[in-house]
């Protein structure tokens, strides 16, 4: 019985049926599984085939910039970026989050309003 996951979802089957799918997919049909070299970016894609996003990802607008693109632009350094920015009062959104065993990270988000008020003869 050959299994059509168009017609079907993958979590629609039967957990014999998932894994006879996979495993004939994986080990018959691929050169990469069938030689032991997968890589991790086919593994995601192979991944997102049967288990794909409930929700979509929002869509950037380009309304900030980071301070390494702005530096590249400029021709400063990101820290002459990050210092320069702090001293500006609107248009910088600076957010603090910790990550694992405690350490703290900072992400400094520069409007493109703000970035052209700091440097105009810049095109952004």
């Amino acid at each position: 019985m050959i299994l059509d996951t168009d017609v079907r979802g993958f979590r629609e089957m039967k957990p014999a049926e998932q894994r006879k799918l996979v495993e004939d997919m994986v080990l018959d049909n691929d050169p990469f599984w069938a030689s032991g070299e997968a890589s991790i970016a086919y593994e995601e894609e192979l991944l997102s085939k049967f288990f794909p996003r409930k929700r979509s990802r929002k869509s950037k607008n380009g309304s900030y910039v980071t301070c390494a693109w702005l530096a590249s632009r400029t021709g400063y350094s990101a820290n002459t970026i990050r210092v320069r920015a702090l001293k500006e009062k609107s248009g910088i959104d600076k957010r603090t989050f910790s990550g694992r065993n405690r350490k703290v990270y900072t992400v400094l988000r520069i409007s493109k309003i703000a970035a052209k008020r700091m440097f105009p003869d810049v095109e952004i």
